[in-house]
């Protein structure tokens, strides 16, 4: 059996997704494969690859007690994971039994594509488990990397009251999509970590969900490129004040030639560009400072 899960990338509605915010989400070429084949041990073999090669690699009884391991962390983790999901579907036990399940990471793990929430979906996927609630049990978060690891396209994604998801479809091609690109900000943030700082705080945000949600539904509408610019500084103005943070080109990049906008939990992963300049003038631009990773955002995303 093979099963796939694209990777994900947050356009709007950082934070205030998890407070009913409409979000713009897009899924990516790249995400997190498993493969799974009969096997003759006694319980499971999981072993999990990146493009780097072997990660880390276990074997497990029956009773999913770990026989031995390349890595006691990873191991315990997935353990973790694996109890959760039997718990929601007693019957995914007998599923692991006498298998070998090797995962493929398609990008690099600290790049915050989604290793985490691929690896829901997989499973969710195989053994036949509502992912949304599995993930509410394991790593948390408003479930939109859920909602693009299994589309085909674009997405608005939003969470009502209950935490129950819509998921809308939608177009996202500006005309002037060969001069937005993404960079690397050469560290990996967790978002678990800042959902838990940024709840915390109890910052009143209502008020600004409305405006993060009209601002999503008019990024995929607007062709002029100075509006677009426009719409992106408004949202980090926002998310800024609910969060206490600087917005990006401002604590890293002021002296970038156009406008930037943090994706997902801000301080680390990708970050979006645009400038009237052609891309590969404000890639060549970033790499001289020292952030040598960025990719068109067409290129990558599906």
């Amino acid at each position: 059996m093979y099963f796939h899960a694209n990777g994900k990338l947050l356009i709007t509605g950082e934070y205030l997704v998890l407070n009913g915010a409409k979000a713009l989400a897009v899924p990516l070429k790249k995400g997190q494969s498993m493969k799974i084949e009969e096997d003759e041990s006694n319980g499971f073999i999981w072993k999990a690859m990146t493009p780097e090669g072997l990660w880390f690699q276990s074997e497990f009884d029956r009773n999913l007690n770990i026989i031995k391991t390349t890595s006691s962390a990873h191991a315990e983790k997935l353990k973790s994971i694996l109890e959760t999901i039997i718990r929601l579907n007693p019957d995914a036990n007998k599923k692991l039994i006498n298998q070998r399940i090797t995962t493929q990471l398609e990008f690099q793990p600290d790049w915050g594509w989604g290793s985490s929430s691929t690896l829901i979906s997989l499973l969710s996927q195989w053994l036949e488990t509502d992912a949304y609630q599995f993930l509410q049990q394991t790593f948390g978060g408003s479930g939109y990397d859920l909602a693009c690891a299994t589309s085909h396209q674009p997405l608005f994604f939003r969470i009502d009251a209950n935490h129950q998801p819509t998921i809308s479809p939608v177009q996202f091609s500006p005309p002037f999509m060969e001069q937005i690109g993404v960079v690397w900000l050469n560290n990996k943030q967790t978002s678990s970590v800042e959902i838990e700082r940024f709840k915390e705080k109890q910052v009143p945000v209502l008020k600004y969900v409305d405006d993060i949600s009209k601002i999503s539904e008019e990024i995929v509408t607007v062709t002029d490129i100075k509006q677009f610019c426009e719409l992106l500084n408004t949202h980090e103005e926002i998310i800024g004040k609910v969060t206490g943070l600087t917005p990006v080109k401002r604590s890293l990049f002021p002296e970038f030639n156009g406008t930037m906008k943090s994706l997902g939990a801000w301080g680390g992963d990708f970050t979006l560009f645009i400038s009237d300049e052609p891309f590969s003038s404000s890639a060549k631009w970033f790499s001289r400072k020292g952030y040598q990773t960025s990719f068109r955002l067409k290129d990558i995303m599906i």
